[in-house]
């Protein structure tokens, strides 16, 4: 998602890896939240297999929400006969749809939970303040205004 920063920067190396790892169709990086209401919680098993991916949910029961993403070749066929269906209905899906159609249909979808990982929302004044602090207390700003 183009407005979120990830952090630790190499979560999605590290869900890749679980991805291969677990011969996975599908794996997702969670990331604890402040507003699961508003994005895509997931429940999962303490070895990271997936039961649940829920969409802008309106609860606060799961306080995680899925922040990157690796999926396979044959998730991507799925998706494409997915969004071919939605485009004869014209009902609007996004994403965690598919991700959930593909757990239902009984793809393997596992995650790695990123327990003291950040997603940080930088779409919103309060999100964008929150990121810049994150950064600059792990010395990613400085880092990256260095002169190299």
């Amino acid at each position: 998602m183009p407005d979120t920063v990830i952090l630790p920067p190499e979560a999605l190396q590290v869900v890749q890896a679980l991805r291969v790892k677990r011969q996975a169709d599908l794996a997702l990086g969670v990331f604890p939240v402040d507003e699961p209401e508003r994005l895509g919680p997931v429940e999962m098993d303490e070895d990271g297999t997936v039961s649940r991916i829920y969409d802008k949910p309106g609860h606060r029961r799961i306080m995680n929400s899925w922040g990157v993403a690796s999926w396979s070749a044959r998730f991507t066929d799925f998706v494409c006969a997915f969004e071919a269906e939605r485009e004869k209905s014209g009902v609007e899906r996004v994403l965690g749809h598919a991700f959930e159609a593909a757990r239902q249909a009984g793809m393997p979808v596992v995650a790695a939970q990123f327990a003291n990982g950040h997603m940080l929302d930088i779409g919103t004044p309060k999100g964008l303040r929150a990121a810049l602090r994150a950064l600059a207390e792990r010395g990613i700003i400085e880092s990256l205004l260095a002169p190299r």
